[in-house]
């Protein structure tokens, strides 16, 4: 039920979340499934989504779900991440949306999102590389789970055109929009509910020079060098 979903999406407040549960690390997730900060990618195309009480209960009414009688949202995590799903749940219970949370290992969790048991869960994903594709292949029809990373079934002959398209265009900024673009299509159909943009912090001794941040965070020490003192 894309009502359904779009006020789940609406009913939770990043930034308390950021604020609280993250000690300031991270990013709200306001935009979609690609993280902000990635060169020339046109975020502009893409629904931004704010909290907002008022528009969630206004989808959750035109869903038709009676929230008084539905059976409880079951929400799978691991314990690493209960305190998030927690706060999560009292968000959704802001607009009366019944919610169960169901803490399994990560290994058996991992299995049973691939074996589509579960319609509910808490993921994250890491791109091999600093690129719009790298996020959004996870939504093409073509890698339905358990063979690819669309877990979430998602399937849209629309987007899969476009996204397939821009693998062809060697005009990086054409590129960029054409992905942004197909990205709009998927969010605008609320497959998932994304909370935030991970970050990292680098904490380095006064007499380290070069050990620079990067896209991916990834580990380079090539250019390290111990400054003289």
């Amino acid at each position: 039920n894309l009502y359904f979903r779009r006020a789940l999406n609406f009913a939770i407040d990043r930034e308390k979340l950021i604020g609280f549960l993250r000690n300031g690390v991270g990013i709200p997730a306001y935009y979609g499934f690609t993280p902000v900060g990635l060169p020339h990618y046109q975020y502009a195309n893409i629904q931004k989504t704010l909290f907002d009480l008022d528009s969630a209960l206004y989808y959750l009414k035109a869903s038709k779900i009676d929230v008084k009688t539905m059976k409880p949202l079951e929400l799978n995590t691991t314990q690493d991440y209960l305190e998030l799903m927690v706060f999560v749940q009292k968000e959704w219970a802001k607009i009366g949306v019944p919610v169960k949370i169901s803490v399994h290992p990560s290994s058996f969790l991992r299995q049973l999102r691939k074996d589509q048991e579960i319609s509910c869960w808490r993921g994250s994903w890491i791109a091999d590389y600093p690129d719009p594709e790298n996020y959004l292949v996870c939504f093409e029809t073509r890698n339905f789970s358990p063979n690819g990373p669309n877990y979430f079934h998602y399937s849209n002959t629309t987007y899969d055109q476009m996204v397939q398209e821009s693998n062809a265009c060697t005009n990086d900024s054409v590129r960029m929009q054409m992905l942004s673009k197909a990205e709009g299509v998927m969010k605008a159909e609320q497959p998932c509910v994304v909370l935030y943009y991970d970050e990292s912090i680098r904490m380095t001794q006064t007499w380290i020079q070069g050990l620079n941040a990067n896209p991916i965070n990834f580990l380079r020490l090539r250019e390290v060098r111990k400054v003289k003192k």
